[in-house]
Order: structure tokens, then C-alpha cells, then sequence
């Protein structure tokens, strides 16, 4: 048989890619061995520690370099705290049960994102999503800058009230009849993307909803009897969404030149008329997201509140076997070894290790902050 020559360009992408992946999996051994040795005890870290933060390192190399798909990571670092850290906390007089970092993959905030994924496949099936989609066209027309705003406004608002993943998800496939009337390397596609992802993000802080950080921050908050009301979190939150949303909108233009682009229109396919189905999966987005908004009224989760769509709509056969199997379950692994990793770093005393090495005593409360915000970023 002929030899089959790969191009100079794709020899030296391989080659490229191949050195990287070894060095990392080199990276990767050392870490590990060098929490197996003890070699962090010279940090001053306990042991329960030195696990800990073999497992951060673990994770956040994989995550960073992708070395492996990123939801893999997550089981790694769940099988990495069953198998070793679990073991070394049940040494000692800790009550830690393996359940502690088995719940994250399920807890409330996993519940809201599979709730904020299932509004979404209803959407796209009973085409809700090309209704909105040709709804804002029709306002902002062929010009980039008005649809930019059109889009990230409408994320924005979404994402407060839904998760941000899935807001951006459901804004992605409701718009995927506008991109694909796009070049597929057109600068057009790339700021509408980009500026779903930022507005999705950005919006998530106006409420206590939006992101599940803020419903993390609100539960320690509610600890020291110092939570705000959600009306509260609104006035901070909503005026600083619409600020930094106004000045991504303008990165985005002066980055990728978009002031004077234009896109094509919607193609004029015709959308089927309003029936029952399409009413129900109207009616269920309607009601969820009033459930969300009025939490400290019933009292119920968010995580339980998302329930509702996905009984309601798969209940009712408006979505199939199918359609569950096609919803992104990798992102729900990835968000459940995230909060694993988080629930490593509470239970091994690591990040209170961590924080007694810095010298933040005379620190003053603005620059305490900023130290926060660097790290958290």
C-alpha cells in the first residue's frame, strides 16, 4: 500500500499536541506523588490538607489543559477523594461519610441546571426558540451592533432568573437558525456567540438566582444573619449586570471591528401555528420562571422548583426517551465535580489552611477585597 504523507502543518499540530499532552501527564504524575511522599507537609499543610490540595492541583491542570474531556475530571476527582481522601478522614474521629461528596452530583444546583436544560430542548422542539429568535430580529434587523444589544439584553435578562449555562445553551439553539446563515469563520458569528456567553454570565448577578454562586454566598450569608432579601441583591446586582453588559457589548464591537456588519436575515421558513404543545411548554416556562422569581415567598429550592418542568414536560410525553438522552449530562458532571472539589477543599480544612499562611491581618477591607476577587477569578 502507498505511504500516506500528512501535510508539514498537521505533522507539527501533532507533534505539538502529542509534547504538550506528555508534559502534562509528566505534571500530573509528579503532583500525585508528591502528595502520596508528604512532599506539601513543608507548606505546613495537615495531612487531610496535602490530599486536598493534590486533588485541587489534580483538577485544575486537567481542567485547564484539557488533557482529558473536562466532565472525566470531575470523576477523577470524585474517585480520587473515595478512594484515597475518604479513607484518611474516616482515621480519625471525623464523621465523613463517602454521601458528603457523592450529594454535589445531585444536589440543588445540579437539579436547576437539568431543570434549565429541559425548558430548553421543550423550546426547541415546539420551535419557541425561532419564534424569540425571529421576534428580535424583527426589532433589531441587519445590524450588528442593535442585534448584539438585542441578544445580550435578552440573555441578561434570562440568565437572571435562569441558570447561566442554560440560559446561554437555550439563547444558542433558539439562535441557530441566525447562525447558520453565517460563514462559519465570519466575525458576525463570533460576536453574537461571544456575547451571548459574556451576557449570560454578566447577567447572572443580578439576582440571587442567577448564577449558583450567589445562592452559595447568600447560605453563608444567612449563617451570620447578614443575607440580603432578593430585592436587596436586586439594586446592587442589577445596576452592575447592565453596566458591565453595556461594556462588553462595546468590547466586543471595538475587538472584532463589528461597528459597521451587517447579517443576513432570518430565512422565511415557516414556523408551525400555536397548538396545545406548544401552549403547555409556554405555559410550563411561564410557571417556572415565576417559581424562581418567588422563592422567598413559598420557600421551595430553586432545585425543586426545577422538578416541575422536568415532570411536567416528560410526564406529558412532550419530550421523549430521546430527548432526554440528548440533553447535556456532561455539563451536569462537570458542575458535580466542581461542588465535590469544593466540598475537598471545606472538609480537609484546606482553604482555612491556606488563608492562615497569608498575611491579611493588617490588610484593609478594600484591599482585602481585591485579594478575594483576584483569587475567585
Amino acid at each position: 500500500m502507498p505511504e500516506i504523507s500528512l501535510p508539514k502543518a498537521t505533522q507539527s499540530t501533532l507533534l505539538i499536541v502529542t509534547t504538550t499532552k506528555l508534559i502534562t501527564a509528566l505534571l500530573l504524575l509528579i503532583v500525585v506523588f508528591s502528595g502520596l511522599l508528604g512532599v506539601f507537609s513543608k507548606l505546613g499543610l495537615s495531612q487531610h490538607a496535602q490530599i486536598g490540595l493534590t486533588i485541587l492541583l489534580v483538577a485544575a491542570i486537567s481542567w485547564i489543559t484539557e488533557f482529558v474531556p473536562l466532565f472525566i475530571t470531575s470523576l477523577i476527582v470524585l474517585a480520587m477523594t473515595l478512594i484515597w481522601l475518604q479513607p484518611a478522614l474516616a482515621q480519625t474521629s471525623t464523621t465523613i461519610t463517602p454521601t458528603v461528596f457523592l450529594a454535589p452530583f445531585f444536589s440543588n444546583l445540579i437539579l436547576l441546571f437539568l431543570g434549565g436544560f429541559v425548558l430548553a430542548a421543550g423550546m426547541e422542539k415546539e420551535q419557541l426558540d425561532r419564534r424569540l429568535a425571529r421576534m428580535i430580529l424583527s426589532r433589531s434587523g441587519q445590524n450588528v451592533p442593535s442585534l448584539l444589544a438585542a441578544l445580550m439584553a435578552s440573555t441578561a435578562i434570562l440568565s437572571m432568573w435562569v441558570s447561566n449555562t442554560a440560559t446561554c445553551a437555550m439563547m444558542i439553539a433558539m439562535l441557530t437558525p441566525i447562525f447558520n446563515n453565517l460563514p462559519p469563520a465570519a466575525s458576525t458569528r463570533k460576536i453574537l456567540l461571544l456575547g451571548i456567553a459574556f451576557a449570560a454570565n454578566l447577567g447572572g448577578l443580578g439576582t440571587p438566582i442567577g448564577t449558583p454562586p450567589n445562592a452559595i454566598v447568600i447560605e453563608y450569608l444567612k449563617k451570620i444573619d447578614s443575607a440580603p432579601t432578593f430585592l436587596e441583591w436586586m439594586m446592587i446586582g442589577v445596576p452592575g449586570a447592565i453596566l458591565l453588559v453595556t461594556l462588553a457589548w462595546f468590547l466586543l464591537l471595538t475587538y472584532f471591528r463589528g461597528f459597521k456588519l451587517t447579517t443576513p436575515l432570518l430565512t422565511t421558513q415557516s414556523l408551525a401555528p400555536w397548538n396545545r404543545r406548544s401552549l403547555v411548554v409556554f405555559i410550563v416556562v411561564m410557571l417556572t420562571a415565576a417559581g424562581w422569581m418567588t422563592v422567598d415567598l413559598h420557600g421551595l429550592s430553586t432545585g425543586t422548583i426545577a422538578l416541575f418542568p422536568c415532570i411536567m414536560l416528560f410526564g406529558t410525553g412532550l419530550l421523549s426517551q430521546q430527548d432526554l438522552r440528548h440533553l447535556p449530562w456532561e455539563v451536569l458532571l462537570l458542575m458535580g465535580g466542581g461542588l465535590c472539589l469544593g466540598q475537598v477543599i471545606q472538609t480537609t480544612g484546606l482553604a482555612d489552611e491556606i488563608i492562615a499562611m497569608l498575611p491579611l491581618q493588617n490588610l484593609s477591607l478594600y484591599w482585602l477585597t481585591v485579594v478575594a476577587g483576584t483569587f475567585a477569578c
